[in-house]
């Protein structure tokens, strides 16, 4: 719970301590947290980018975090929100399932996740526990997709992808979504793929 502390608005001056109000947006991470602190769920753009990016920046990155669940879909985060995201797992490794689904990340976006997902370099560099990651509805085209191919072939962890519905329109993206499946049929982790 440290994180949500951390997120409560207390400011102190040498002086005095005070309370700033706290937002809908710190109240529904307590809640959540007091609730489930293994789980977060925030859909349908119900906060600000800046909310989410207080979300990836402190929550997910304190040392306290116990959160397993991430469910961000529809939150528009865009491919700074995926960069944003990308270092939060650097340095976290208690997320196991992550949903972006219809988030506008494109294939700059999904760069950044997946040199994080890969399982290579240093290990402080690397996440090495989301096991079930959901890239649908987003525009991650072909481009975006091979980059998913190329960190599928290196990641360690991933049991479960989804990359329904991502602009694929040319032949070489149909090549990156069938090597997916082949992947998902010959990896000794992957064991589903949804294209």
């Amino acid at each position: 719970m440290d994180a949500v502390v951390a997120l409560s608005g207390e400011t102190t001056t040498p002086n005095e301590k005070t309370q700033t109000p706290k937002t809908i947006f710190q109240e529904s991470i307590e809640n959540q947290l007091q609730q489930n602190p293994t789980f977060l769920k925030f859909n349908y753009g119900l906060f600000t980018a800046d909310e989410m990016y207080q979300l990836t920046t402190t929550v997910l990155v304190s040392p306290t975090c116990t959160v397993r669940y991430v469910d961000l879909i529809g939150n528009r985060l865009g491919d700074d929100g995926a960069y944003t995201l990308a270092q939060s797992l650097r340095k976290n490794n208690t997320i196991n399932y992550l949903n972006l689904s219809m988030n506008d990340i494109s294939a700059a976006g999904v760069k950044h996740l997946c040199a994080v997902l890969s399982n290579k370099g240093v290990k402080e560099e690397v996440n090495s526990s989301v096991e079930h990651l959901d890239v649908s509805v987003n525009r991650l085209g072909d481009v975006g997709v091979g980059y998913i191919v190329d960190m599928l072939r290196a990641n360690e962890t991933l049991v479960t992808i989804n990359v329904r519905s991502n602009k694929v329109k040319t032949q070489q993206g149909i090549s990156h979504l069938l090597e997916i499946i082949a992947l998902a049929d010959n990896h000794p982790v992957l064991k589903d793929a949804f294209i």
